[in-house]
């Protein structure tokens, strides 16, 4: 699929049929934020083509969405953890809050 045309509506289309599978749901102004639960524990989403970033209260339970998504995909997801930048934005993560910051992206 990669370099046909139609190729990035085709995965984008691919992708959220196998997250509504799941019962995450995109939201109305960012269509590639999804929301949703996780075996009852919330799970926020975010899909940038072929990356995902995973935003969930435990690491099993982001497991359990990884698995998910790994059950659908050709190929398995690369799992790297807690992330500290995701498409070019500096990510901050504590145990009481998440901070997306852009001063790499602006250098």
């Amino acid at each position: 699929m990669q370099g046909h045309p139609e190729a990035p509506p085709l995965w984008e289309r691919h992708v959220d049929i196998i997250f509504k599978k799941y019962k995450l749901t995109s939201t109305t102004h960012a269509p590639c934020l999804y929301l949703g639960l996780v075996k009852g524990k919330g799970a926020l989403l975010m899909r940038q083509v072929d990356d995902f970033a995973l935003a969930a209260s435990s690491k099993r339970t982001a497991n359990i969405m990884f698995d998910y998504v790994d059950d659908e995909l050709t190929f398995p997801l690369k799992r790297m953890g807690i992330i500290h930048m995701f498409n070019g934005m500096d990510i901050d993560q504590t145990r009481d809050y998440v901070n997306i910051l852009c001063p790499t992206y602006i250098e």
